[in-house]
């Protein structure tokens, strides 16, 4: 989720694909994650955005998704970008 989340503030995109065609869902599964999985990813420009915007997406409340990973990326211009993935 790192990675990702750097990736988008290093080639300036916000999206589930890279522009080199990468998608993030595959790096999960090239990661060894073969359950199923959740992601999302969320863009503000503070700490409390980024809260707003993961308490909105909420896979662990049924209990089916027991891990997640967050990674977080600062832009230049101060965005932050965060990457989430839950997995069962």
């Amino acid at each position: 989720t790192n990675d990702w989340s750097n990736l988008m503030v290093t080639n300036d995109f916000f999206n589930f694909t890279a522009p080199d065609g990468q998608k993030l869902i595959e790096n999960v599964r090239a990661s060894g994650t073969n359950t199923a999985i959740q992601a999302f990813i969320f863009e503000g420009s503070s700490l409390s955005d980024l809260v707003e915007g993961i308490s909105g997406h909420d896979p662990l409340s049924d209990g089916s998704f027991t891990v997640f990973g967050i990674g977080t990326a600062l832009g230049s211009t101060g965005t932050i970008r965060a990457t989430v993935v839950y997995a069962q």
